[in-house]
């Protein structure tokens, strides 16, 4: 006879575009009166059933086995049997508590592996509050797997004394243990998130999976599972129907397919997943794998609303295998990395399951992403006993919000030049580099492009040598090792001449390196293992994680010092993090060489850009105000740099900017850059594509062109005069109709939006027209209350017809209008406008971007208000401080230079009869003082007669 102690989680939808009203259902099987004895000794295995349920009561994510491998073994509570399983999902959730005695048997496949039972203790209910999520309340269940047997500290001792004393070994002696393991299941008051947690109050050791035979995987190393399976999910769409029309859960066997090759294996609600990988985080349409995997996204492809619940970590993650425990099944299990060692004491980890309150998947994401910039930060003291050394624990009580605001990137706010790989200038042939680089910031300010910043990369940045990872620093460029022969200038008296701060570059160190490591400091160095998956040819010498906050500050300082560095960009992170031994196998270090790193900047106020990096350095991030953005694209030099939408997206949403590389705004006479082949994208009709994305990821803007082949008129179309960046609000990201299966979008479509609102609207290779729709614009359009109708007006950059002072915006094509009415959904399929094909013409025409922008009125008057029609971002938050639509008219307040001169254009509604018509109403603003604001308020009733104001800019 068995008792059972249940746990019954709502998990709803409130929204008007709601999910299946999921729940959770937790059922653990124990023998009857021991679930509060505290004593695990005579404790029999118990079993556990959680899943996620439909309003249909239909199996959506049915748990698997909860398992725990330490100590060389799989330490296992099993799921209910098939039966069971089948029973549950047939049953009311208020018959979640009913007595099954077939829960407690175990699944013979699985139990081929060697395993021990986790052995249910006790349990408790649970509540607190999570900045971002809330109060929960929930249920907290404590195991322990024995007998596991370990020799004790003296023995081991006197084990190894005998053997390093050449004497006969004396036996050495296992001592049985008991390890506590709890896990939690967390349900949030807003009915939008489950959190499920778990701990290690003693630590766990002989975790790697990598290092046993007993791991059960048939991934021999284990370096893409998980030592832990909670939560792990076999997902139940491959169902088929039971008696009274019931689906019946089955099992999906693993037969070495991936996972998206197998029919039918998502849930029916979320039959598509989105995920992120590898370097520059890129997106994968479905699930990611090992520790380069990020969050998953689950969502329908086939509904226009695009329903779909986040899965995340806080810290110390892998996207796992897609693997139960025992290799043989599908499942999705991430969680603690297999390669780790040892887990230390009092060690836990959380995962979120999270539903937004907003439509489709950008909304969802910005979301989620506010949470987690929340939440990243919160250290709790937790509702155990124990001291938790992740990120996130659980609280009982509310903690104030710290700041992560990123520190001030001169790389973000100012147009720069680059020397990367692909630039014209980064293996300097000529002579005197320094004198080149010199001469282009001077031609650069004759043709009205005044940089902010160089970045020093290339030949120029180290004496890095032969056959080591690539760009590896054997003498860095701030301790003058660049190449004299090309580079005669040290770089102070370059910086000085330049007049200019520097980008400096410093991915990782040669191997065997001296001159930064002991002996010669007293920073210790750590090598790379080449052997590692992803790491051929990665071979490197880096620091270890426990100096890394004195070496970054000892190091970077000399740069901030030598050469006036006013940012830092570390390359190839994926490599710094995923290369090294002594990373993956520690459950902390990782965490600890990139907060090091981190710290150091922000101590020297110097921002990062962390390039080549996977998703959990973007994670990572959340706690690092100095990292400001990651590279989101291939480098130019190889083409396809424009791919950025869906990476973008995830990197936003974790707070920090997304960054395009270095770009070339002509052809450059199609000269080609030592290791970097002519591509289609380095024509001069795809050059305009390059500068509007890079510009619109928000992200830094580095050009790259040799001296005299700059396009002048393009650049001007993104800057203010002193080279101020007119971004806009968010980086640009793929439009939710890219996730839809029946959406007809056969090629890129990117949207951002900006002050107004208006929304701007990028695509790319069309090979056939398509229509947007309200669904794709981010923030929704909203209708106010008391109106019944919005007017939006669009027009396409330089394609539709100018906007003259005085003529009818309507019949001169400066605009095309077009009305909403209140009633409409913002998932509607209704057309807001129609992008035109790409030509395929010629090589690259293909790349050339149709930019469409979209305003809206202001709701009371009906007037419009354009901004700068001849930049690429009309309305930039950088250039109008401030945009108030007022009972009259509109106040703008306006950002400038001396002498810079802004042009303005406003769209007043005039009646004729019955007939509305727009008149084009255009002011050139002059700023006549430094760095100044200028207020322009705009009445309707007596345009002519305007007011303005100017105000000195306060810093």
């Amino acid at each position: 006879m068995t008792e059972k102690l249940c746990l019954f989680i709502i998990f709803l939808s409130c929204s008007l575009v709601s999910l299946a009203n999921a729940s959770i259902l937790v059922t653990v099987s124990t023998p009857t009166g021991n679930q509060n004895s505290g004593k695990s000794s005579s404790l029999s295995s118990s079993s556990v059933t959680y899943k996620v349920v439909n309003e249909f009561n239909e199996t959506l994510f049915r748990g698997d086995d909860i398992a725990v491998f330490m100590y060389g073994t799989w330490c296992v509570a099993s799921s209910s049997s098939s039966s069971s399983a089948q029973q549950q999902s047939s049953s009311s959730p208020s018959s979640a508590c009913s007595d099954n005695t077939d829960s407690t048997k175990t699944n013979k496949t699985k139990t081929e592996t060697s395993s021990r039972p986790l052995t249910f203790v006790n349990q408790e209910t649970m509540n607190g509050t999570v900045p971002g999520l809330g109060k929960y309340h929930g249920i907290r269940i404590r195991w322990t797997c024995s007998p596991i047997t370990q020799p004790s500290d003296n023995d081991r001792n006197k084990f190894n004394n005998n053997n390093n004393n050449n004497n006969s070994s004396t036996p050495l002696v296992h001592t049985p243990i008991s390890v506590p393991v709890v896990t939690s299941f967390l349900n949030f008051e807003s009915q939008r998130a489950v959190i499920f947690d778990i701990e290690f109050p003693n630590g766990a050791e002989n975790t790697s999976l990598t290092l046993s035979r007993n791991n059960g995987n048939d991934n021999k190393d284990g370096s893409t599972a998980t030592l832990v399976t909670f939560p792990s999910f076999v997902m139940a769409s491959s169902m088929k129907k039971g008696e009274g029309g019931k689906r019946e859960f089955i099992p999906v066997k693993n037969n070495n397919k991936k996972i998206m090759e197998m029919n039918n294996y998502f849930p029916p609600t979320f039959p598509s997943a989105l995920s992120w990988e590898g370097s520059f985080v890129q997106s994968v349409r479905g699930l990611s794998t090992g520790p380069q995997g990020g969050p998953t996204v689950f969502y329908n492809a086939s509904d226009p609303s695009l329903k779909n619940v986040v899965l995340n970590h806080w810290s110390t993650f892998t996207a796992g295998n897609n693997k139960d425990w025992t290799g043989r099944y599908s499942a999705f299990s991430p969680g603690i990395s297999g390669r780790i060692k040892t887990i230390p004491a009092g060690f836990s980890q959380s995962i979120l399951l999270y539903e937004g309150s907003q439509y489709g998947i950008t909304g969802t994401l910005n979301e989620w992403g506010s949470i987690m910039q929340k939440t990243s930060t919160s250290t709790f003291p937790s509702v155990s006993t124990s001291t938790s050394t992740s990120k996130f624990s659980l609280s009982s009580h509310d903690e104030e919000e710290k700041d992560r605001n990123k520190i001030k990137d001169v790389t973000l706010e100012k147009i720069g030049y680059q020397t990367d790989n692909g630039a014209m200038y980064c293996f300097c042939p000529q002579k005197n580099c320094s004198k080149v680089l010199l001469h282009e910031k001077e031609y650069l300010d004759s043709i009205g492009i005044p940089i902010g910043y160089l970045s020093f990369q290339g030949a120029g940045t180290s004496s890095g040598r032969g056959k080591a990872a690539p760009w590896c620093i054997e003498r860095w460029s701030a301790d003058g090792g660049q190449d004299p022969e090309h580079y005669p200038l040290d770089m102070k008296t370059f910086h000085q001449a330049l007049a200019k701060p520097l980008q400096l570059y410093a991915p990782y160190f040669c191997p065997n390196s001296t001159k930064y490591f002991q002996p010669n400091t007293p920073w210790k160095s750590l090598s790379s293992n080449p052997d590692l998956p992803g790491c051929s040819g990665f071979s490197f010498d880096t620091v270890d994680a426990a100096d890394s906050k004195d070496f970054f500050t000892w190091f970077m300082k000399k740069g901030v010092d030598a050469a006036g560095m006013a940012s830092f960009e570390s390359d190839f992170m994926n490599q710094n993090v995923n290369c090294v031994d002594d990373f993956i196998e520690s459950a902390t270090a990782t965490d600890d060489f990139l907060s090091g790193m981190a710290d150091a900047a922000l101590e020297l106020n110097t921002p990062i850009q962390w390039c080549y990096a996977s998703p959990n350095s973007v994670f990572a991030s959340l706690d690092f105000p100095a990292v400001t953005n990651f590279r989101v694209s291939f480098d130019f030099c190889y083409g396809h740099s424009y791919e950025i939408g869906e990476s973008s997206l995830l990197v936003w949403a974790l707070g920090a900017v997304a960054s395009k590389d270095t770009l070339w705004t002509t052809n450059n006479d199609k000269t080609e850059t030592p290791g970097c082949k002519w591509t289609v994208d380095h024509e001069t009709v795809a050059a305009e594509l390059h500068i509007v994305l890079a510009l619109m990821s928000t992200g830094p803007v580095g050009i790259s062109d040799a001296i005299g082949m700059t396009n002048a008129t393009l650049l001007q179309r993104v800057i203010s005069k002193d080279g101020y960046l007119l971004q806009p609000s968010k980086p640009i990201t793929a439009v939710d109709s890219s996730f839809l299966d029946n959406s007809q979008l056969d090629g890129y479509l990117y949207g951002t939006y900006s002050l107004g609102p208006s929304w701007i609207f990028v695509s790319f290779q069309i090979r056939n027209p398509f229509t947007v729709t309200l669904r794709d614009f981010w923030p929704p359009v909203k209708v106010e209350q008391s109106l019944t109708s919005l007017m939006l007006a669009y027009r396409t950059f330089a394609s539709s017809s100018d906007c003259l002072d005085g003529a009818d915006a309507i019949q001169s094509g400066c605009v095309t209008m077009v009305a909403i009415k209140d009633d409409v959904s913002t998932n509607s399929s209704g057309s807001i406008f129609v992008v035109p094909s790409s030509s395929f013409e010629s090589p690259g025409s293909d790349l050339s971007p149709t930019v469409v922008t979209v305003f809206q009125e202001c709701p009371h008057n009906g007037v419009f208000f354009l901004g700068e029609l001849n930049k690429y971002v009309a309305l930039s938050p950088r250039r109008f401080k401030s945009l108030t639509c007022t009972k009259e008219g509109i106040s703008v307040m306006i950002q400038g230079s001396k002498d810079e001169i802004v042009e303005l254009t406003f769209l007043l509604p005039r009646t004729i009869g019955t007939k509305i018509w727009y008149e084009v109403w255009q002011e050139k603003v002059n700023i006549s003082e430094k760095d100044a604001l200028a207020r322009v308020d705009f009445r309707m009733t007596d345009h002519m007669n305007r007011e303005m104001i100017f105000v000195t800019r306060e810093e």
